[in-house]
């Protein structure tokens, strides 16, 4: 299924839904946030190019999520 979805496609529409069903899988659905921050710094070895994919205003927000 993941192969299937595009950059900008919705997965989850809503934040209780996306919780409900990492909750199911085990995890926090801010680990997926985590794993996305990751994943972006090893492909770019850009701090601003994960800060600006996760949305955040400060740099200190995107350091959390790479350091976590």
């Amino acid at each position: 299924m993941a192969e299937s979805i595009k950059p900008n496609d919705r997965v989850f529409y809503s934040v209780a839904t996306l919780q409900k069903e990492a909750k199911k899988l085990g995890f926090k659905c801010h680990d997926l946030r985590r794993i996305c921050a990751k994943d972006e710094y090893k492909k770019t070895k850009s701090k601003w190019k994960v800060k600006e994919k996760l949305g955040h205003e400060k740099m200190s927000n995107t350091k959390i999520y790479l350091k976590s």
